[in-house]
């Protein structure tokens, strides 16, 4: 038998496999995502609410702040970048809570970066002084967009924000 029909043969048999598995995959991915968002839809709605509440600070549009991801909660950014990926698009803009941790004995100027109650990391800029009295003016914590990017060779998921320095708070904010 002609070696090239055989590797053909086996390489259809793996990729019919690999598609099964994946829409098996899928299939749990989507069945926990609903139990999660059933069991934890009230205390999410209250977030959403408290999230709304806040002032919103807007950008050029660039994402080009870069955040500390090393302090993450653990495994956060890459689940969150698993669920972009598989709901939206890994491009898909959302909303970065930025507080300034008064209370961060590391860092008299620390910047704390959350995303649906989740620490994804810190702002380190070297406008932090400005951006924290900034904040400072708004009740210490305002919101972002935000964007991940994920670097093709490490395969290593990165968080931008979109903040204009100084910091500018959205129109529809301020009315």
């Amino acid at each position: 038998m002609n070696p090239f029909w055989t590797s053909v043969g086996v390489w259809a048999f793996f990729s019919y496999k690999a598609r099964k598995e994946k829409k098996k995959n899928d299939a749990i991915y989507e069945q926990a995502l609903r139990d999660a968002q059933e069991e934890l839809a009230p205390q999410q709605a209250e977030y959403e609410q408290w999230v709304q509440e806040l002032p919103a600070l807007s950008g050029p549009r660039t994402f080009d702040i870069r955040i500390n991801t090393h302090l993450a909660e653990e495994g956060v950014i890459d689940m969150y970048a698993e669920y972009l990926e598989r709901q939206f698009d890994l491009n898909q803009d959302f909303v970065a809570v930025i507080h300034f941790d008064k209370d961060n004995p590391n860092h008299n100027w620390s910047i704390k970066v959350v995303v649906s109650q989740a620490i994804f990391g810190y702002l380190h800029h070297p406008f932090n002084q400005d951006i924290c009295k900034e904040l400072e003016k708004l009740g210490g914590t305002a919101t972002c967009s935000a964007k991940m990017r994920k670097n093709d060779l490490t395969g290593q998921y990165s968080v931008y924000l979109d903040l204009d320095l100084p910091i500018t708070v959205h129109k529809s904010e301020m009315d």
